[in-house]
């Protein structure tokens, strides 16, 4: 089986994480596996490509210019047919949309999986908004669509499609830390990273923070917010006007986020949307306590954790007094992060994905798919 995947990656996020994983989990099964990457520019290396190769898993990239490049994406069609590949899988809505419009004779030996990693919300009417509309519209040209959360695949977008549940895996171990890379490491250092974007909830979260800390007697800590947005200064705005800036600070975007989730000792998400984030999967692989809101996987991922670890994504009271539970009881933090670690290992495990989406691959080869 040769599986090409493809992607148009504008850094390490959660997408190109769960790609990578999975790749190393076909590859040590001797599956002949490449990581595609589309890029502007063949004279510069994007990072999905050096930590492709930092894992020692084939590469191949693609020039494809800005907007609707049909004849950068025939590239790829191309290399499907002179390598035989069996199984093109697509990792984001920019590759989706230009893959999907492609003839399908240019893909007769070849099938074609997406995977729906998550579902950026887009407000009002622009340029990324007209994209997920066209990568929604474009996803029944896909053999097969694979979703990570239940709340995904009950999108009615998918209504009628073929589609499959397959939750983000990440392998046991992770790369040993030697020094700590926070700034100050001051009493409880909290960590969250995502994008600085409507739907994850950034500003319930500062607002969460600020109820806690007038209301209730917080142990020494300090916050730490790592990514970009588009609402990266309202953000800071918004902690300015909370007072809780001194509490408060924004690292930008950082390539290792397992690196920070090491030496945190709290990784809190307060989104409105999510699939299953890898963030939360290497929190529990690295024994850490969270609280997240409770949306898309997270809620399955978390089940039995309800009083500690979650909360409704409008519920920014509850949020702010469960906060100040975990950052007052060190003791539950560390039971908690035991826990979740055994949850990764029973549920999250980067061999337990790569199974089933070993099982799609073959189903659509075989012309079996269901």
């Amino acid at each position: 089986m040769k599986i090409l995947h493809l992607i148009d990656s504008a850094g390490i996020y959660g997408a190109e994480q769960v790609l990578v994983e999975l790749a190393k989990v076909h590859l040590d099964q001797k599956i002949n596996v490449t990581i595609g990457s589309i890029t502007r520019n063949l004279n510069t290396e994007k990072g999905i490509v050096t930590l492709a190769k930092a894992n020692n898993i084939p590469t191949q990239a693609f020039k494809v210019g800005v907007g609707l490049d049909m004849v950068g994406i025939y590239r790829v069609a191309q290399y499907c047919s002179d390598n035989s590949i069996d199984i093109l899988h697509c990792h984001g809505y920019k590759d989706r949309i230009l893959v999907s419009l492609l003839p399908s004779f240019f893909f007769r030996n070849t099938r074609i999986v997406t995977t729906l990693h998550g579902w950026t919300e887009s407000r009002g009417t622009t340029k990324l908004s007209l994209y997920h509309q066209m990568d929604m519209w474009r996803l029944k040209s896909f053999d097969d669509i694979v979703c990570v959360s239940d709340i995904i695949v009950n999108m009615k977008q998918l209504k009628g499609k073929n589609v499959h549940l397959i939750p983000n895996g990440i392998g046991k171990f992770s790369s040993p830390q030697t020094s700590n890379i926070f700034s100050k490491k001051v009493g409880v250092v909290v960590f969250s990273i995502g994008r600085l974007s409507y739907e994850k909830g950034y500003d319930n979260l500062l607002n969460a923070i600020a109820i806690a800390q007038k209301r209730y007697d917080l142990p020494e800590c300090h916050f730490y917010i790592a990514g970009e947005g588009p609402e990266l200064e309202d953000l800071r705005a918004l902690s300015k006007s909370l007072e809780i800036e001194e509490l408060v600070t924004f690292l930008g975007y950082i390539e290792d986020a397992g690196a920070y989730i090491s030496y945190s000792d709290l990784l809190v998400n307060f989104s409105r949307s999510e699939g299953l984030p890898i963030t939360l999967l290497e929190s529990m692989r690295a024994y850490k306590p969270v609280l997240f809101s409770s949306v898309g996987e997270v809620t399955q991922a978390l089940s039995g954790f309800e009083e500690l670890a979650l909360c409704e994504p409008t519920d920014i009271q509850s949020y702010a007094k469960k906060l100040e539970h975990l950052l007052n009881n060190p003791k539950q933090r560390i039971n908690l992060g035991a826990a979740l670690r055994l949850r990764l290992e029973e549920r999250y495990t980067s061999k337990t994905m790569g199974f089933k989406y070993l099982e799609v691959y073959k189903s659509l080869i075989s012309g079996t798919n269901n």
